[in-house]
């Protein structure tokens, strides 16, 4: 019997991805923000070809200053709650890539959608912010192959009845059995560097050559790259196996969510801290020297504002980080320049009458232009198909394309956008276009990074290093593109803030353990709330 290295556990924050460059610059136009056209995120470096302003006199001083207000951010502020702090959010509401959007009284995802089982520290960092997890009904996955729908391909009832015969399909269930039982025995946790040689050694390969190794077919590598990009930005073949075997596993487990995706728990992560929060707030320096640190950022009005502070927490994308620190050590510098960044879309289709809502929460879908479709009032409705199908109903579709071949799609019209929608919708759910009300298109221009093979072995070392006063946080210095990460990242660059606080209480332990138990099989997931 062949001895199947462990994976990694944690989970996706089921995104979608479309390529972009590993780092854009100021004449990288995604779109113009003001337009009508235009919703997701901005930037100051790709929307703004204003000079930067210099650094003034502090107008007031910190303890902390953090930098960037999605879950990193978020995270950080939850664990220095107890000090004076200040966090810099760009946008005009916090959360990063996990916003939410309401039509017609339906709550549906405009960016990332899901959370792993709450074990250890994040079960701790819910508890602390007030937020009830509400698990995904079955099926949470299935796939759409050739007309033909399959629930729960990944889970014990359904992986057996996917299209494939003979050797071929018992290669493809013993791979899926694999990841069921790294999910359910707990072989192994995070942080990655505790991990066994065995275990790390999987981020010396791609997820592709560990299909490929276990047997799985061509068919079966593109039905995995429909969800691989929604996780990563990137398919099979530019993606650690170590990564992709966490992110699979934990979907056989079980996942969480709320009405309204992840924007949903930022939302309520964030309402905790509104005094210490400042939106609108585009940093554009951050300096250090022996006595602190200097942040310059601009108002909504592009008054520039410094305040100082006696560390700061950079919980913003490493990709910013070289036209932001001006000392920022030549070795993060070259790390992030080989890094790469992926961006995506989010469509939400408005409908006037229920079209699809027996097919579980989340269906892979081949041969469109979107990867899946999400039904956003699965959650709230129990798993349950409506019984008056004449109201209205929203359906989330991700739309990746890898690191090549669609950066220009961040350059389209809407239109563009809704013409490839409604074509390939109507071939899935025929008739669908009757019905479809609007068609709202959100564009994310450099989220996430790609865990390319070797990822968590040489770079998050160096991108997790501090910088002398400057902390850092988010998905990168953890490893993995997913909300968990963020969140520990968050604790941890809290922890090393502490140790410039010298007046203050000692630095912050762990409330549980980080390295509690990570099962997320059936038992486990009943027990914390049932399906």
């Amino acid at each position: 019997m062949q001895l199947r290295p462990n994976a990694l556990l944690s989970s996706c924050v089921a995104l979608a991805m479309l390529a972009a460059p590993p780092l854009l610059r100021a004449d990288d136009l995604i779109s113009d923000p003001h337009g009508k056209d235009f919703q997701g995120e901005t930037c100051l470096r790709c929307h703004d070809g204003k000079p930067e302003p210099e650094p003034g006199v502090p107008e007031a001083e910190y303890d902390v200053v953090i930098v960037g207000g999605g879950q990193a951010g978020l995270a950080t502020l939850t664990y220095l709650k107890d000090r004076k702090v200040l966090l810099l959010e760009a946008e005009d509401e916090p959360g990063g890539q996990m916003r939410e959007a309401t039509w017609r009284g339906i709550r549906y995802a405009v960016g990332a959608a899901y959370v792993v089982y709450p074990y250890g520290l994040l079960k701790e960092f819910y508890d602390m912010n007030g937020v009830e997890l509400t698990m995904i009904p079955e099926p949470e996955n299935s796939a759409w192959i050739d007309g033909k729908f399959y629930p729960a391909c990944w889970r014990e009832e359904g992986r057996k009845h996917m299209p494939w015969k003979g050797k071929d399909l018992e290669h493809w269930v013993k791979f899926l059995e694999w990841m069921e039982a790294v999910n359910n025995t707990n072989m192994s946790n995070q942080p990655f560097e505790a991990f066994d040689p065995q275990q790390q050694s999987l981020d010396k390969i791609s997820a592709e050559a560990l299909m490929r190794r276990d047997g799985l077919t061509d068919e079966m590598i593109y039905h995995f790259n429909r969800y691989i990009p929604s996780c990563f930005g990137a398919e099979a073949g530019q993606i650690s196996a170590a990564a992709f075997a966490n992110y699979i596993s934990g979907e056989i487990g079980g996942n969480y969510t709320f009405p309204g995706g992840l924007g949903n728990l930022t939302k309520q992560v964030a309402s905790n801290y509104k005094d210490q929060i400042r939106l609108g707030s585009r940093v554009t320096r951050v300096e250090q020297d022996m006595y602190g640190c200097r942040v310059t950022y601009l108002d909504k009005q592009r008054r520039s504002h410094t305040v100082k502070a006696r560390t700061t927490v950079m919980a913003v994308p490493c990709n910013l980080l070289p036209d932001l620190i001006p000392d920022l050590p030549q070795e993060k510098k070259d790390v992030i320049a080989k890094t790469k960044y992926s961006s995506y879309a989010v469509a939400n289709v408005l409908m006037d009458k229920v079209m699809w809502d027996d097919k579980g929460y989340d269906t892979w879908i081949n041969g469109t232009f979107f990867r899946d479709i999400i039904d956003a009032t699965w959650i709230s409705r129990g798993g349950k198909p409506y019984a008056n199908k004449n109201q209205p109903h929203v359906l989330t579709l991700y739309i990746p394309s890898g690191t090549t071949g669609m950066w220009d799609a961040m350059y389209w019209p809407e239109e563009k956008f809704k013409k490839l929608i409604r074509t390939d919708l109507e071939k899935v759910i025929p008739g669908v276009n009757k019905h479809i009300v609007d068609i709202q298109v959100s564009r994310w221009g450099h989220s996430m990074h790609v865990a390319s093979p070797g990822f968590m072995t040489r770079s998050v070392p160096v991108l997790r290093k501090p910088h002398y006063r400057i902390m850092f946080a988010g998905a990168e210095v953890e490893g993995l593109p997913c909300n968990e990460s963020a969140i520990i990242s968050g604790w941890k660059a809290a922890n090393a803030a502490r140790t410039w606080l010298w007046d203050g209480p000692d630095r912050l332990d762990v409330p549980g353990s980080l390295m509690r138990s990570r099962a997320r099989g059936k038992t486990k997931s009943k027990a914390a709330g049932g399906d």
